[in-house]
């Protein structure tokens, strides 16, 4: 098994959110206090837990884990980020769902199942103009 060939599947499929949705998509975390204004919107992949599960007689299972990070801006003053943050989770809640009639997301046939496994962690002020989310997704390797 070569984990890199699934995390570029998979990072593969979120770069289709840009620019519709997003203006940055990187694998390198970038904290919101050292992004640019013109940085946001912004969604950011690493990769996270890798638990294997060995089966006696047969290959050990493997479930590759991320975290999706999501930094939002909002640019009126009027408007609390955390409501452009919700239209950004649902982005990457509907780019992750299986395609119609297939039972699960397999990132093209390569993996089992890729889904958001979770709590979705949202970080906003009452006032705050940058909002921010974790995303936990997790891929079953076959």
């Amino acid at each position: 098994m070569i984990r890199e060939t699934y995390y570029i599947a998979l990072f593969s499929l979120l770069t289709k959110l840009k620019p519709a949705s997003f203006t940055t998509v990187s694998r390198k975390l970038v904290l919101p206090q050292n992004m640019n204004a013109a940085d946001f919107d912004a969604l950011f992949m690493v990769a996270h837990d890798q638990p294997i599960v060995p089966a006696r007689g047969q290959p050990s299972r493997h479930t590759l884990g991320a975290q999706l990070f999501i930094h939002v801006a909002s640019p009126d003053a009027s408007i609390s980020a955390d409501t452009i943050l919700n239209g950004k989770i649902d982005a990457v809640e509907n780019a992750l769902n299986p395609l119609p009639g297939m039972p699960a997301q397999t990132l093209g046939g390569l993996v089992e199942h890729c889904w958001i496994e979770g709590t979705v962690e949202v970080f906003a002020g009452a006032n705050s103009q940058i909002a921010a989310a974790i995303i936990p997704v997790k891929i079953l390797v076959p």
